[in-house]
């Protein structure tokens, strides 16, 4: 088992569910919520802070109130 292969995997998705959540509107909190379940669905071990883990920190859930609606901006960062 490669586990920085694995953990890269698992960061991609975490974008991908975010960039979701966005389109669906959904507050931060609530997306942060379904990225932990996915993740642990797949067999990953669910991130204390899935916004850091996908933003390699630049964010995190306790940036604001996580109440807000997701929005997602790229950072031209290739994952």
């Amino acid at each position: 088992m490669n586990f920085l292969a694995d953990a890269q995997h698992a960061r991609a998705l975490t974008v991908q569910i975010f960039r979701l959540a966005a389109e669906k509107k959904m507050s931060v909190g609530r997306a942060c919520e379904c990225a932990r379940e996915y993740l642990e669905l797949r067999g990953y071990p669910a991130p204390d802070d899935p916004l850091a883990f996908a933003t390699a920190g630049r964010s995190t859930m306790y940036d604001g109130d996580l109440h807000d609606t997701l929005v997602v901006k790229s950072s031209g960062e290739i994952i």
